[in-house]
């Protein structure tokens, strides 16, 4: 059985979804979510039993808004700064500061799955 709250809804941008979760699912902003899909069901090789349906990761992001049915998720993840594969602390320092950060893109397209991580 599948532990989704939810599923996208909407693609916003290349970092930004629409889960069709929120209040509703006890969804808050800062809530970290992942998307995922189901692959194949796994059967136990001694019992022959199912174990259920493996959980592909797609995607993580942080909830940034919440409403009563949904809810909005952005990438919490950032791409490397060419600057710190140098190793200048200050370096480092001034991108956090500045904003030179880039987001990385979150993947996940309409009708993917969502849990709480």
């Amino acid at each position: 059985m599948s532990s989704a709250i939810g599923k996208v809804a909407d693609r916003l941008n290349t970092t930004t979804v629409v889960i069709n979760a929120g209040k509703d699912k006890d969804v808050a902003v800062g809530d970290i979510l992942v998307i995922y899909d189901e692959g194949r069901e796994i059967i136990d090789p001694d019992t022959k039993e199912s174990l259920g349906n493996l959980e592909n990761f797609i995607g993580r992001g942080k909830v940034i808004h919440v409403q009563d049915r949904m809810c909005t998720l952005q990438s919490n993840e950032y791409d490397q700064d060419p600057l710190e594969l140098i190793h200048e602390p200050t370096v480092s320092i001034i991108s956090r500061l500045t904003g030179q950060r880039k987001l990385k893109p979150l993947r996940g397209a309409v009708g993917d799955l969502v849990k709480f991580e």
